[in-house]
């Protein structure tokens, strides 16, 4: 079991780096076909006013594929929020000669618009139409697949403590506060390493999350489940049990921005250690 989840572990970690998709768990699958060559594809149905939500995590070009469900297929449009902008996205639609519901139903042809730089963020679609639409979030290529990226460690400018977690016999200074404060000036990847501290050993897992804020507007928020670490303890308490490190890659943009991680549960203590890619340009320091 152990090596189950250090393996489980290391290929989500090596899935966030290469980039990846998480989706909100109230995302409902629906899926198609294509007539030709009997290949089952994954969308994501809407009905009217109904919202998607998900991450990108180390991404550089998402690519939003939509359709139209109900005939006669007309023109519909959907709302795009992304990158701190809420647009619509208006499409015609037309009857697919290729692809149809796994039920043998008629659907329309595919609409696909493509976002550049996309990076780790949190993205909406919600339907403004009548008809019901089904959605295919893709991503194209990433940038960490292009490239190694070497890390320095980085230490926040406003925290409220720290705490010492030793692995095996290295030692790793995290800093533990509601709200944790930096400035940076990118382009650079911004690497978060997450722990939970649990009180009560009777328990082995817990769910937790935190907020990433850039310039005062919310980056993303992140969803984990810990799970007690075998490897790392808390010299300066060895009564506490950290979990294992969670690992979250984050692009920033140019410019200098104002950084804020965010502890979003008051019953959760956590625990953080950051790293910022090498080739960064400039860090701000006080």
């Amino acid at each position: 079991m152990k090596k189950y989840l250090i393996f489980i572990l290391l290929l989500l970690t090596a899935l966030v780096q290469a980039g990846s998709i998480t989706f909100h768990k109230d995302a409902q699958e629906f899926v198609i076909q294509n007539k030709k060559s009997n290949k089952v594809i994954k969308y994501y149905l809407l009905e009217p006013d109904q919202s998607l939500e998900f991450q990108t995590f180390n991404a550089d070009t998402l690519e939003v594929y939509s359709r139209c469900l109900d005939k006669p297929f007309q023109n519909y449009s959907y709302i795009l929020e992304a990158k701190g902008q809420k647009v619509v996205i208006q499409k015609s639609a037309r009857t697919s000669s290729v692809s149809e519901t796994v039920s043998g139903q008629t659907i329309s042809t595919y609409n696909k618009i493509t976002l550049e730089d996309i990076g780790s963020q949190e993205i909406r679609l919600t339907n403004n139409s009548k008809q019901r639409l089904i959605f295919k979030p893709n991503l194209k290529n990433s940038s960490a697949s292009k490239q190694k990226i070497d890390y320095i460690s980085f230490s926040p400018q406003n925290y409220n403590k720290t705490a010492t977690v030793q692995v095996r016999d290295k030692k790793y200074t995290y800093y533990n506060s509601e709200e944790i404060e930096f400035t940076v000036e990118g382009p650079l990847y911004l690497k978060v390493i997450s722990r939970l501290i649990f009180q009560n050993t009777l328990v082995d897992s817990y769910n937790y999350r935190f907020q990433v804020f850039m310039d005062n507007d919310l980056l993303g928020e992140y969803k984990e489940k810990a799970y007690k670490s075998d490897v790392a303890i808390l010299p300066a308490d060895k009564q506490l049990i950290p979990s294992s490190g969670d690992v979250n890659i984050i692009r920033i943009p140019s410019g200098k921005h104002d950084l804020k991680i965010c502890d979003s549960d008051s019953n959760r203590d956590l625990i953080f250690n950051f790293y910022i890619s090498k080739n960064a340009v400039k860090v701000e320091k006080q």
